[in-house]
């Protein structure tokens, strides 16, 4: 299965919400990023593609095993020179950031604060990517944007379809550049997303976007939001060393 070619900008406007007020609830599109096993590799490939000044938030959203220290704030910090860090209660979301779900906890946003709480024993409390996704689809509307990379299972096919009737823009894997395709596939057989790319592409695709009228924009004010940091380059640790949930296990399954 090819790439398939974005669609055009004129096209993003033919959703109705599109056609009000770009965005409530801040100034900034948060992009919200989900994936499960096979995710690393596509998330290495997205950060590395992305520009530092894309004005946006980002927030990773990956199935976690519960029961060990995930390292993988660490990766991506090697492959952007945007500030990376685990997400704690109460902390206020920024710009030109990349946040990352610590294990074992659901994670929402009420206005432009993150709050955690226990993921839970039941089947639909392990749905972590679809929880975060309605809750930026309900603050953001239409500034909310949603990506499902890699994984197995269905998780983030409800939450795309909240941000999608938001009139965010939504985004899945291409199934041919996807190790696990399950994740990426459920939301394109949904019929919610309007962008079906490789993650370099998608970067590319944001960038291209981010001047579009109903993405309204403004610069982090920061100064160490545009600072840049050494080292920023790939690392070849493998996902089992860093905490993320196997193909097999439990928490990578929807």
């Amino acid at each position: 299965m090819k790439s398939r070619p974005s669609k055009s900008g004129a096209s993003l406007n033919e959703h109705p919400k599109r056609k009000r007020a770009a965005m409530v609830n801040g100034s900034f599109p948060i992009v919200a990023i989900g994936a499960s096993a096979g995710g690393l590799e596509a998330y290495k490939e997205f950060f590395l593609a992305l520009p530092l000044d894309t004005g946006m938030a980002f927030v990773l959203i990956q199935h976690l095993d519960p029961s060990h220290e995930s390292m993988l704030t660490g990766i991506i910090a090697k492959t952007t020179t945007m500030p990376v860090e685990e997400v704690k209660s109460g902390v206020t979301i920024r710009p030109n950031r990349v946040y990352v779900i610590p294990p074992n906890a659901l994670m929402a946003l009420a206005g432009s604060v993150f709050q955690l709480s226990p993921r839970g024993k039941a089947p639909d409390r392990h749905l972590a990517v679809n929880f975060f996704m309605h809750s930026v689809a309900q603050e953001r509307k239409s500034g909310a944007i949603a990506i499902v990379l890699s994984g197995t299972g269905a998780d983030g096919t409800a939450g795309m379809e909240d941000v999608k009737a938001e009139g965010g823009i939504t985004f899945a894997q291409d199934p041919a550049t996807a190790k696990y395709d399950g994740m990426p596939r459920s939301v394109i057989d949904s019929g919610c997303a309007d962008f079906i790319l490789a993650p370099k592409d998608m970067a590319k695709e944001l960038r291209r976007i981010q001047h579009h009228p109903y993405v309204r924009l403004e610069k982090a004010t920061e100064e160490d939001s545009s600072a840049e940091k050494p080292g920023a380059k790939e690392s070849g640790a493998e996902p089992q060393d860093i905490g993320l949930a196997s193909a097999d296990s439990p928490a990578s399954h929807a």
